[in-house]
């Protein structure tokens, strides 16, 4: 129903409409991974990780209608009031190589800017992403190989959502025990590992001489809104230290990991600001204004594998709105 609802709107020239409407805000798009690579039953269920033939298609048609600007560019003249029509900036999250090679590789060929906000401990100390992790164990699990493939998906949602409500030391503690219970560990990023590889400081170096940049996203992946006040500001001062020290194309826009607005909180905003950033992305679905809180900037995920009608009206703000309105009806539409 969602594909042919998005065929029909799209065909109906919505997105058109949507995107004349917003076309004196800034639009901010999110990717996490660019990767044509297969795996067991769990890997990239949740669509993180785009084909490079799709991620093309779509650099193609936002370069033929958007103004891309570095991010850093954009919000300088969205406070400035100089900002194009159509106005566009592209952001990665997280750090993985494939970023670096396969979707700096697109970027480069395109001459797209970009920037990559980058976990510095998933860089800088080989430590997996604990969703990756998790991933890995249960679709490793010996006594889930008679799962079928939903059934693995909503385990792995299930304890993805217990453990997003913990501390990170205890959610550590949790994974350990599911490694140990299930004989499976993730000791590099070897053989079939290897698609949740972070990228180098050398790569991320050359992506800084490419003309891209580099962002905080903090070190090691938590919910700040979950830590103390003193954790908090290491996580966020921390990956900015270890950015600094690393290449010299630094964001001045921090991006708070998972960012839904429970996910971070006043305080959260108060710790960033000091830090010396001068904005702060979420995950919160929208376009941006002037009058836009700058640390809570919104941004328009591309997860999921869309397809090219759904693409056009996620980018446009219509999908978010179907939702909204699903949601308020309380069943599908």
């Amino acid at each position: 129903m969602k594909q042919l609802l998005s065929l029909l709107f799209a065909a109906l020239g919505v997105h058109l409409i949507a995107r004349w409407v917003h076309r004196k805000e800034l639009l901010i798009l999110l990717y996490h991974g660019i990767d044509d690579r297969v795996g067991p039953r769990l890997f990239n269920y949740r669509g993180k990780f785009m084909a490079r033939r799709t991620f093309t298609k779509q650099l193609r048609y936002l370069q033929r209608h958007y103004t891309i600007l570095p991010l850093d560019e954009a919000l300088e003249r969205l406070d400035r009031g100089t900002l194009p029509l159509h106005a566009l900036a592209l952001t990665f999250d997280d750090g993985y190589r494939n970023n670096a090679q396969a979707g700096g590789e697109v970027l480069a060929k395109l001459g797209i800017p970009a920037t990559f906000f980058i976990t510095t401990n998933f860089v800088e100390k080989k430590e997996p992403l604990w969703v990756d992790r998790l991933e890995y164990i249960l679709d490793h699990d010996s006594r889930y190989q008679d799962y079928g493939v939903q059934e693995l998906i909503a385990l792995d949602a299930k304890k993805r959502l217990e453990l997003k409500k913990i501390h990170p030391i205890e959610r550590d503690k949790v994974l350990d025990a599911l490694s140990n219970e299930a004989g499976v560990s993730f000791p590099n990023f070897k053989d079939d590992r290897e698609q949740y590889a972070p990228m180098s400081w050398l790569e991320a170096a050359r992506l800084c001489a490419a003309g891209h940049a580099i962002g905080a996203h903090t070190k090691s992946h938590p919910i700040l809104s979950h830590l103390t006040r003193e954790q908090a500001r290491e996580e966020i001062e921390g990956s900015q230290a270890a950015i600094r020290a690393s290449v010299s194309c630094e964001s001045k826009v921090f991006c708070y990991p998972h960012g839904n607005p429970t996910d971070f909180t006043e305080e959260t905003k108060a710790l960033v600001r000091h830090a010396g950033f001068t904005a702060a992305l979420s995950t919160i679905p929208g376009y941006n204004t002037a009058q836009t809180d700058r640390f809570a900037l919104r941004r328009y995920s591309l997860d999921n594998f869309p397809t090219y009608p759904e693409f056009l009206l996620t980018i446009t703000g219509v999908m978010s709105k179907l939702q909204q309105l699903r949601m308020k009806l309380g069943k599908f539409i």
